[in-house]
């Protein structure tokens, strides 16, 4: 499953425009109501494929010894496509407390003193987190709410998709991050974190034994005998 989610911020560093690889699947909205705003959670964690955990854990391993391809191959597919480039817009993380200023689509009216101050990074890469994914039937825009399950739960992302789908099929999510789960949601960063993800997991795809073999096939000659 590759598409986009919303980040944890106080968790992992996760920032506009990386990737959560998805180790372990919880569906955090379902369950029954047991008091006032209170869900007793019956979600089952759910975890990916051991062909797709293998192939992770072989492409994390390479990543420890050198950088993962995700910038380049990016440059290379979609270097014309501006579109998918990395948006201009500052990378805005407000406090879970302090909501948008609705209906303005932007956040340049909103208290700019509720800013959180995030360390700097080095460059602008593309950062892969691997951790949790709470995965929901709607969308979630509350920094309290955010942070609350997140801790909990122990995860870095949130999406909307991938519990209801590994019921019935084997998957591994990877989303990009196009926003930090909160009422400060822009579309902007989506074409973005949608391309990263999309480039991990062709970065994955070679990593995985099928790929290899296809691989080994094209690779023969046509005048090979196979009697």
């Amino acid at each position: 499953m590759v598409g986009i989610g919303g980040g944890v911020p106080n968790k992992a560093d996760v920032r506009l425009g990386d990737i959560v690889v998805g180790t372990r699947v919880t569906q955090y909205d379902l369950g029954k109501t047991v008091g006032v705003g209170m869900l007793e959670r019956r979600g089952v964690p759910r975890f990916p494929h051991q062909l797709l955990g293998t192939a992770v854990s072989t492409l994390r391993s390479i990543h420890e010894l050198q950088p993962s391809r995700v910038p380049s191959i990016l440059q290379q597919k979609l270097g014309e496509r501006t579109e998918y480039s990395r948006p201009s817009l500052l990378d805005r993380l407000f406090e879970a407390t302090y909501n948008h200023k609705a209906p303005m689509a932007s956040c340049d009216k909103c208290d700019q003193s509720k800013l959180v101050q995030q360390r700097r990074r080095i460059s602008n890469d593309t950062v892969i987190h691997y951790g949790a994914i709470a995965s929901g039937n709607q969308v979630m825009k509350c920094g309290i709410t955010r942070d609350n399950v997140a801790q909990e739960l122990d995860v870095i992302c949130f999406e909307m998709e991938t519990a209801g789908l590994m019921d019935i099929l084997p998957c591994l999510p990877i989303r990009g991050i196009c926003d930090y789960s909160d009422s400060h949601k822009s579309k902007e960063w989506q074409r973005y974190a949608a391309a990263t993800a999309a480039v991990y997991a062709r970065e994955l795809l070679e990593e995985l034994p099928v790929a290899e073999a296809h691989l080994r096939v094209a690779r023969m000659p046509s005048s090979c005998n196979l009697a």
